[in-house]
């Protein structure tokens, strides 16, 4: 008896860890032009969107999409921000800037003055994504229809890792000395030791486009673009926390608040976002 009741016990406890009851807060009117990234500002209690384009199979038109700034409570303070991008799609806060992937490498938006600072091109063979920062200011840019993470520091931009291990990775994050990737080619999720470049499996996902990635304590938060929130240990465990299939809300790259403990979505091809708080 007391062995059986051990072994119950042994199962149920992860799932007690992780319950966590999603409750729908807001969600923006369809004014977005195919939102793909959403970003908070914590100084200004801000949030800032990158607008991909209006068609998920439409033509690129050069210099036509933007950054948008919404407020807390879901209301867009201004729709066209940051205007003239092409096809914007990650986006992070390091240092009070503001760096955004689009079409030719990184812009990087200085927040305080309000103002571009400067552009960095990157010489890449597909499709620039996503962006995070190193301890020690190293910029990681993912490029998802190769196998390539590019670094950029000093404003020297190096090739830095290529391999079938991440072969079309999306969402990247830098995190305590490893940058964790999503890899789409076999849908796992990789840790890369920066100082190594040696590549380790974190979790085996389902099939479908893994989009986002972003810490929730020690573990990590997970976004399918079809519209699936999983939170992943680094031991490998996946808990679904919210799903959205049934709504037809996309999870494109998403933004997850810690200290609110909300979920904001940008619903790309429904051009809105929504918000979630996690409780």
């Amino acid at each position: 008896m007391t062995k059986t009741i051990f072994l119950f016990t042994i199962i149920l406890f992860p799932l007690e860890i992780f319950a966590q009851i999603p409750v729908f807060l807001w969600e923006t009117e369809a004014v977005f032009s195919g939102p793909e990234s959403v970003v908070y500002d914590p100084v200004r209690d801000l949030l800032y969107v990158s607008n991909l384009r209006k068609n998920p199979d439409g033509d690129i038109y050069y210099g036509t999409e933007f950054i948008s700034k919404v407020n807390m409570n879901g209301k867009v303070i201004e729709l066209k921000w940051i205007e003239d991008l092409t096809e914007p799609t990650g986006i992070c806060i390091f240092n009070d800037q503001l760096l955004i992937v689009e079409r030719f490498g990184l812009v990087v938006y200085d927040l305080k003055n309000d103002r571009i600072d400067k552009k960095i091109r990157i010489h890449f063979e597909g499709f620039l994504n996503d962006v995070t920062v190193g301890d020690d200011s190293t910029i990681y840019v993912s490029e998802s229809s190769t196998q390539t993470i590019y670094t950029i520091k000093n404003r020297e931009i190096e090739k830095w890792f290529t391999g079938d291990e991440i072969k079309k990775p999306n969402g990247i994050l830098y995190d305590k000395g490893q940058l964790f990737v999503n890899v789409n080619s076999d849908s796992t999720i990789r840790a890369i030791d920066v100082k190594t470049k040696s590549v380790s499996t974190i979790a085996q996902m389902e099939k479908g486009i893994i989009d986002g990635i972003k810490p929730i304590g020690n573990d990590f938060l997970i976004s399918f673009l079809e519209g699936s929130l999983y939170r992943v240990t680094r031991n490998g465990q996946v808990t679904e926390v919210l799903n959205t299939r049934n709504k037809s809300i996309d999870m494109a790259d998403f933004e997850f608040i810690e200290s609110k403990n909300i979920v904001i979505l940008p619903a790309i091809w429904q051009h809105k976002i929504v918000a979630f708080r996690l409780e």
